[in-house]
């Protein structure tokens, strides 16, 4: 991701960010991936790039898996916006593989 934010590769942007989604979604944070890929498919979609329907089509998916209405995809849709105004985004993915924070409970 550092290599394409550097060079400028929207296209190697957008499709990182999805297929980081779909790895989180995949980590059992739906949730997150769902804000990867979305962020992804917005990235690409300004570019025509072939890879924005596939992107687009795993963050319909996903939403639709979760239950969005339209409202909390547009809520959404406008964070993700300022997160990658803020820091390209990156926080995005750290949130989406940060350990669980662990029970107190059990340390």
């Amino acid at each position: 991701m550092e290599i394409f934010l550097e060079i400028g590769d929207v296209n190697g942007i957008g499709s990182t960010f999805g297929q980081l989604g779909i790895m989180a979604s995949g980590r059992c944070r739906a949730a997150e991936g769902l804000r990867l890929v979305t962020l992804g498919a917005m990235i690409l979609g300004p570019t025509e790039s072939d890879n924005f329907e596939i992107v687009e089509s795993w963050a319909n998916g996903l939403a639709s898996e979760l239950n969005y209405t339209q409202e909390q995809f547009d809520a959404m849709s406008l964070e993700l916006v300022e997160a990658y105004q803020k820091d390209n985004g990156l926080s995005l993915i750290d949130a989406a593989f940060a350990d669980p924070v662990p029970d107190p409970d059990k340390v």
